[in-house]
């Protein structure tokens, strides 16, 4: 059953990115996935019309990199980040 399991999060972690490990410049890192590709057109679409956005993403390590990728792209000096690790009142506080 173990090794089912870490099949299952192996293949799960290749969804959210097919080398979410690998050290690469932003640019290759967004375009070596069509979702975060199509995420990142988006993003630029929104932020064109001055619009905020909540983005979801299950993957940890993922959404450390994805903040990275986007306070570069579109030059903020932060991107608020709420997950189970966040204590209730700064989540309150970023709303």
């Amino acid at each position: 059953m173990g090794a089912q399991l870490k099949m299952l999060h192996h293949i799960r972690t290749g969804s959210v990115h097919p080398s979410a490990q690998a050290a690469r410049s932003d640019e290759d890192f967004i375009t070596a996935s069509g979702r975060l590709s199509a995420v990142m057109d988006i993003l630029r679409q929104v932020h064109a019309r001055g619009e905020r956005v909540l983005v979801f993403i299950e993957h940890r390590q993922m959404q450390y990199r994805f903040i990275e990728l986007v306070r570069a792209e579109f030059k903020l000096a932060r991107v608020d980040l709420i997950n189970g690790d966040t204590p209730i009142s700064p989540r309150a506080a970023t709303l």
